[in-house]
């Protein structure tokens, strides 16, 4: 099996990735990376980083902080160039420290510093524990500029999103949605479940009677299920598509929470229903 050390190699001017396909090589700096965006025309920019891993010591997380940074500084040019040319796009460079709050504060300062719409958050959900990954979250989003939108990357799950915001994040993502509807997990208000169980075999209702998307107008736990044992690859598609429009649900309710002032309330309501003391 290959491992992350035979794919990639870092150094000071970018990475360089061998495919696992066919062991051809490719070439990432800093000034690449925002010519692809560019040249894909998309709406939001990030910069490359290199995330430390976890667990890791602090001197290994300061180089990757150190590292990054300089790509960082790297970056703001050559946005300004392509921006020069004619490029639209949010600026949102990648912030990274590991857990060590130290680090976190310096990269934090450098990024205030740094010309830019917003930041893209990195190196949670890396394989600490989750009380661990509330608290640096809080500590992190306290350090950062206060009128730049924050982006988490890589968060989370339904539950995941409500502890985000209550930690000061504004914006995730992540392939949660997609990667669990794979094995047959699905999203539902009642709770998650899995629609290739025995007892969905003969249950003829929709994944969720509260979900108002096509999926759920049209195909019932029964039929889906039969389609995932027997691989067909719709499936996959239709409870990604499913998966996606409860969290796309989910993120209005926590933007209708906060315009009513009962954010708390109802983030408790929702833990008690999606996932209830066992």
């Amino acid at each position: 099996m290959l491992s992350l050390s035979d794919l990639r190699e870092i150094d000071d001017e970018g990475v360089t990735f061998k495919s696992h396909l066919d062991g051809s090589k490719h070439r990432l700096t800093p000034e690449s990376v925002i010519a692809v965006q560019a040249g894909l025309g998309s709406d939001g920019w990030t910069t490359l980083d290199e995330c430390p891993p976890y667990p890791c010591t602090e001197a290994e997380a300061k180089s990757a902080i150190e590292r990054s940074m300089a790509w960082l500084d790297r970056s703001v040019p050559a946005v300004a160039a392509a921006r020069a040319a004619g490029s639209k796009c949010l600026f949102f460079p990648l912030y990274q420290g590991g857990l060590h709050p130290q680090l976190r504060k310096i990269s934090a300062e450098h990024h205030n510093a740094c010309p830019a719409d917003g930041i893209s958050i990195g190196g949670f959900m890396v394989g600490e524990d989750k009380p661990t990954t509330w608290s640096r979250l809080t500590e992190t989003t306290a350090l950062l500029r206060e009128d730049r939108p924050r982006y988490l990357m890589g968060v989370g799950t339904p539950l995941d999103l409500w502890d985000s915001v209550a930690c000061g994040v504004d914006m995730m993502d992540c392939v949660y949605p997609t990667r669990v509807a794979r094995t047959g997990q699905v999203m539902a208000s009642g709770g998650k479940f899995n629609v290739t169980n025995s007892r969905f075999r003969k249950d003829f209702t929709a994944l969720d009677p509260e979900c108002d998307c096509f999926v759920c107008a049209r195909y019932t736990k029964a039929y889906l299920g039969h389609l995932l044992r027997a691989k067909e690859l719709i499936a996959y598609r239709l409870l990604s598509y499913h998966n996606l429009q409860f969290m796309e649900k989910v993120a209005r309710a926590i933007q209708t929470s906060i315009r009513a002032g009962r954010f708390e309330a109802a983030r408790a309501e929702f833990r008690a229903r999606y996932e209830p003391p066992k």
